[in-house]
């Protein structure tokens, strides 16, 4: 090998020999050399003894180092060695070197997709949102895109803090979720042996967690609705269910035909759909089979029909919708009210809950896993009780809806009929007959009522309404809570006048007594008594509760007027 000078002058003027390759050894750095190949390409190298092995590193072209940074580069390579180091393989390990991109696949496909049921919520802050925002914020650019093919050891603390900051001041939540997700992911790495530090210790959250605690007013509830009937059927009925059913929105749209039993009104949501892994069974209230039904017929017209209940319109319909965003910011826009999807399940409960439904039925309904000791031995599966929540739940937001859409009805109802006096209330003829749409529930003398009784007598009278079915014309209740040694053993005694021609009323009557008693923990003893048996033709409310009281039922103080539950 000739020793020559390797200096720039040099490095030009050389030529290649067409017969061999030939190695140019520097003069006054051992093992620093140039190799010229027959075919005229010029290479640094660097050879060198590491642990008295001969060894050798190919420092890079000529074309892309020139000589002083290639002498450069065999010095601190020679350094390295001398200091117990190995350059060349060091070089090797870099080459092979993770990139930020490699970490985000390898995160998401051997962790995240295994053991996170939010995992697309981590797809999204890595690789960013396709969907385009409406709202004029600015959307949430990928880590990916940021640091992809940047090396994991190159990316510091000090960029990770700044890139959390800048997120903080637009979205607090999202850059505590950031911080998070990235110390996990640098975490993995080092379990891998990727790299040795994680970059985001002594991070610390860039935000206050602030718990979310919005909940729709009724007139909001209202609004909302209407703004819902703009939308398409199936777009329509995947955001009323949002709201009548309290179930997750990735639950509801992941919803499978397989799934429902309407004939007995029950959704089960199989463990594996379940944010929490358990399998959960819904109670299907009456308007939520209404909003069911007509999209099984639609469903049941398509070939092949798709497994999924809110199947996709743009993309194949053997796929389900990914998600509503977008009709939700829609519906925000067309009614005026603030609100994330999240917060109609969060409405549900708190207005479940202010109605008297006990919180740990609310949480049956919610799905929640319940911590403790009890938790492990209470194994009933409340499904009385969901279903009485739930069915008073959706009958509570269709009067909030058909209150906002007749607003004058409360007023016509509220007028004395000509040649009625004060204190009547005009009784329906037996002849008539009237849609199950008209048919008048009312709820009389329960102004001393607890809430539990209260909730109790409204139940009561919507299983009768749903048994007695289209032969009702007219279902008046009439409650008190009667007088005992104790209020345990004390009984909600109500007097039921039913108007219209189905059989096995008492029957009826007695289950639904005996379901509520069960739904509810409140003893109800029904009397089933009829218009016939009424002296007062016009119903008058002071005649009536005479004649009940004649009748063997004692009750204690009633209102004087009416009670009218819509």
């Amino acid at each position: 090998m000739p020793v020559k000078t390797l200096n720039a002058r040099f490095v030009k003027a050389v030529k290649p020999d067409p017969t061999k390759q030939i190695d140019y050894v520097d003069r006054a750095l051992k093992g620093f050399t140039l190799r010229v190949s027959p075919g005229g390409s010029k290479t640094w190298m660097l050879q060198y003894r590491y642990k008295r092995a001969k060894r050798r590193l190919t420092i890079g072209p000529l074309s892309a180092i020139d000589v002083v940074k290639a002498r450069r580069e065999a010095r601190d390579a020679i350094h390295m060695a001398a200091n117990g180091q190995d350059p060349a393989f060091a070089k090797k390990v870099a080459s092979n070197a993770k990139t930020f991109a490699d970490l985000a696949t390898d995160y998401l496909e051997k962790h995240a997709k295994k053991r996170k049921r939010s995992w697309p919520e981590d797809a999204r802050i890595l690789n960013g949102s396709p969907h385009k925002k409406r709202t004029g914020k600015r959307p949430h650019i990928g880590l990916v895109k940021l640091w992809g093919p940047r090396p994991l050891a190159e990316i510091q603390r000090s960029e990770i803090r700044t890139l959390l900051e800048a997120t903080a001041e637009r979205a607090p939540t999202m850059a505590n979720r950031l911080l998070a997700l990235v110390r996990r992911m640098f975490n993995f790495a080092i379990e891998h042996d990727w790299i040795a530090l994680n970059p985001c210790q002594t991070i610390k959250a860039p935000s206050k967690n602030v718990q979310r605690d919005r909940v729709l007013t009724e007139d909001e509830i209202a609004r909302f609705w209407e703004a819902t009937e703009q939308e398409q059927p199936t777009v329509r009925a995947l955001l009323q269910l949002r709201l009548l059913t309290a179930q997750r929105g990735g639950e509801i749209l992941s919803m499978q035909w397989q799934d429902l039993d309407l004939p007995t009104r029950w959704w089960t949501i199989p463990g594996e759909r379940a944010k929490n892994g358990l399998a959960h069974r819904v109670p299907l209230s009456a308007p939520v089979l209404e909003i069911l039904r007509p999209l099984e017929v639609e469903a049941d017209k398509r070939d092949p029909k798709s497994p999924w209940v809110f199947a996709s319109t743009r993309r194949s319909p053997l796929k389900p919708i990914e998600h509503a965003q977008k009709a939700v910011e829609r519906v925000r826009q067309r009614s005026g009210v603030e609100f994330r999807g999240h917060d109609l399940r969060r409405t549900a409960a708190s207005l479940m809950v202010g109605a008297g439904v006990p919180r740990l039925v609310v949480s049956k309904i919610l799905n929640h896993v319940e911590q403790g000791v009890t938790a492990v031995y209470d194994r009933h599966s409340y499904d009385a009780e969901k279903r009485a929540a739930l069915d008073a739940w959706g009958l509570r937001v269709m009067a909030i809806v058909a209150a906002k859409r007749e607003p004058a009805r409360g007023a016509a109802t509220a007028r004395t009929p000509a040649g009625a006096s004060r204190g009547h209330v005009a009784a329906p003829s037996k002849a008539a007959s009237a849609p199950r749409d008209s048919i008048r529930r009312r709820t009389l003398g329960t102004a001393k009522l607890a809430a539990r009784d209260r909730l109790a007598l409204r139940d009561f009278g919507d299983r009768l309404r749903t048994v007695l079915g289209p032969n009702l014309l007219d279902l008046r209740l009439y409650g008190a809570k009667a007088r005992g040694e104790s209020s345990d053993d004390a009984e909600l005694e109500v007097a039921v006048v039913v108007v219209g021609n189905s059989g096995a009323v008492e029957d009826q009557v007695v289950r639904a007594a005996f379901d509520v008693d069960v739904a509810h923990h409140v003893h109800v003893s029904p009397r089933v008594l009829t218009p016939e048996r009424l002296t007062d033709p016009a119903w008058r409310m002071t005649g009536f509760i005479r004649e009940i009281e004649r009748d063997g039922i004692s009750f204690q103080r009633y209102r004087a007027s009416a009670n009218i539950v819509q």
